[in-house]
């Protein structure tokens, strides 16, 4: 006796295909009222959700990422969100001069930050690495650091950016 199969869209092989469960629409609609848009897999965006830095802040590292996926070609989550200038096509085909100045503007952006501060702005932004802070661990002395470091960082990066207030 052949078993009953299961109802819903199949992959070429035949498997049920996967999707990931949102949960109900009622949860749904309440995450949304409560993170915007945000997507809470995203550190920055968390960070963002949970009002550790502010909307400008998250611009300012979005554009960040931008820029370093324009001069290196590495793309990365935020580089994808940056909703900001950018040329019609593939990165290749994008004009010299607009790369060029990107490069200006990403060297303007890391000048006066200091290379720990650096290092933990890169792991965040560009290569999207949760800070241990952020991850429900129990808190070591160096994470109260790291974060100071690291809040303090995106929040000059903004202010260098035009994004935040400069603070007198």
């Amino acid at each position: 006796m052949a078993r009953k199969r299961k109802n819903g869209p199949r992959e070429a092989n035949g498997r049920l295909q996967r999707s990931r469960d949102r949960g109900t629409s009622e949860g749904v609609a309440r995450r949304n009222l409560a993170y915007g848009r945000a997507d809470i897999a995203y550190a920055l965006c968390i960070m963002a959700a949970n009002s550790v830095i502010t909307v400008g802040e998250l611009q300012a590292c979005e554009r960040y990422g931008f820029l370093h996926y324009a001069v290196f070609g590495r793309a990365n989550l935020a580089a994808a969100t940056y909703g900001g200038e950018r040329p019609s096509g593939a990165r290749k085909t994008w004009p010299d001069e607009f790369v060029v100045g990107r490069r200006n503007d990403y060297e303007l952006a890391r000048a006066g930050l200091g290379e720990e501060a650096l290092n933990q702005l890169d792991n965040l932004v560009i290569f999207e690495r949760f800070p241990r802070w952020l991850k429900p661990l129990q808190p070591l002395p160096s994470d109260v650091h790291h974060a100071k470091l690291l809040l303090a960082t995106i929040h000059k990066l903004a202010e260098g950016m035009g994004y935040a207030p400069r603070v007198a």
